[in-house]
């Protein structure tokens, strides 16, 4: 699962140093529980949709405070992919 930065130029966000890896799940056999992979980025988006005040060094002295936010945008999968993202578990055999 990656994450890109739509707070900067179109042209900039794609590039290779600004794409985040925020997940990645091990391995080439079937996930059990995506929870488990899923819930620290939750909690992650959460606290960030709340707000959270950084620094921003390139900025004059007295301006450096900000504040971020985060959404989550969108996912991509495969349609197998939605059941397990969704929570509804349609295709466990």
């Amino acid at each position: 699962m990656v994450i890109v930065n739509y707070n900067i130029p179109p042209w900039e966000a794609t590039k290779k140093g600004n794409i985040l890896l925020s997940l990645l799940i091990p391995g080439k056999h079937k996930v059990k529980n995506m929870d488990v992979y899923l819930k620290p980025l939750i909690e992650e988006l959460q606290e960030l949709w709340q707000g959270v005040a950084v620094m921003d060094v390139s900025r004059a002295p007295r301006d450096r405070h900000a504040m971020i936010k985060c959404i989550l945008m969108w996912t991509m999968h495969d349609y197998p992919g939605f059941g397990e993202i969704s929570g509804k578990h349609a295709f466990h055999s």
